[in-house]
């Protein structure tokens, strides 16, 4: 079965080995908080690629899953709240790319490890570093760029608004046996 993505991003491994959690270079939109959260975002890709990679499955990989699904939700709901109170006119585009990997990762992610097809786990998990990577360095970049004049005020916006409770997700997550 193809995946959805099929065809739109090269694959994030050569050979048939996946990176793992890559560092993208001048990936920083310029504000900590949401660079903070690109860096964990791009751990818990890099918890993900382990847990398939030896073929944790069930309890452990799911709340991995839903930690991915969930903090990538919060995240995009920062930004777009962000670029909507700064008046970005890329809102509406940025958006809609948030809502297509939404509705992906809903959709993709939980089959990750049920279907026991190591190619489907292998190529979501591509598709993953390849959207983050090319989202931060080019989607993101766009309104780092607007509000690189406006930091102070960006600052003030991102920080009014609420953060991800980390510390249940790592006390309940893969890391939490180590």
């Amino acid at each position: 079965m193809a995946l959805p993505h099929q065809g739109l991003l090269a694959p994030a491994r050569s050979g048939g080995i996946t990176r793992l959690a890559p560092r993208f270079a001048g990936a920083s939109v310029g504000l900590s908080a949401l660079d903070l959260d690109h860096r964990i975002l791009h751990v818990a890709l890099g918890i993900l690629e382990n847990e398939i990679s030896y073929a944790a499955r069930g309890e452990t990989l799911g709340r991995t899953i839903g930690f991915l699904i969930h903090f990538t939700d919060e995240h995009f709901g920062r930004e777009e709240r962000l670029m909507e109170e700064i008046c970005f006119d890329g809102l509406a585009a940025h958006k809609q790319s948030h809502d297509i990997m939404r509705a992906w990762m809903e959709a993709s992610l939980p089959e990750i490890g049920e279907r026991r097809n190591a190619h489907y786990d292998d190529d979501a998990l591509a598709y993953l570093y390849d959207w983050w990577e090319e989202h931060s360095i080019r989607e993101d970049k766009g309104y780092a760029d607007f509000i690189f004049h406006r930091l102070d005020e960006a600052k003030r916006i991102v920080d009014s608004l609420p953060r991800a409770d980390l510390p249940s997700f790592l006390a309940s997550s893969a890391i939490s046996g180590f």
